[in-house]
């Protein structure tokens, strides 16, 4: 399955580790279902999103707005900010670590 994936976004000869091409597929997908390697090198799949609605009522805020504890810090060029569905908080990926990305089902 991950060879196919990888084949797959190899055939569409776009590169995944562009963050601007990472913002586009966020934008056109509500949900996305990311593979990276986590900076202690293990695998990880995730179900994440950027998109507002998809967050629960209290972390609704846009991920660059800052609060009254924690000023915002903008985004590192290598980091992608994504807010991980399932933990249901904020995280951050390695964009270069990216393995594949798709919309998820």
């Amino acid at each position: 399955m991950e060879n196919e994936l990888n084949e797959l976004n190899q055939e569409t000869a776009v590169d995944i580790h562009d963050k601007e091409y990472l913002v586009e597929q966020f934008r056109q997908n509500r949900r996305m279902e990311i593979v990276f390697i986590k900076k202690n090198g293990d695998q990880r799949t995730m179900l994440c999103t950027r998109n507002i609605d998809e967050l629960p009522e209290e972390m609704r805020k846009p991920i660059t707005e800052s609060s009254e504890e924690k000023p915002a810090r903008p985004e590192p060029d290598h980091l992608f900010r994504v807010f991980d569905i399932d933990a249901k908080m904020w995280k951050s990926f390695v964009v270069d670590n990216l393995i594949t990305i798709k919309p998820a089902a």
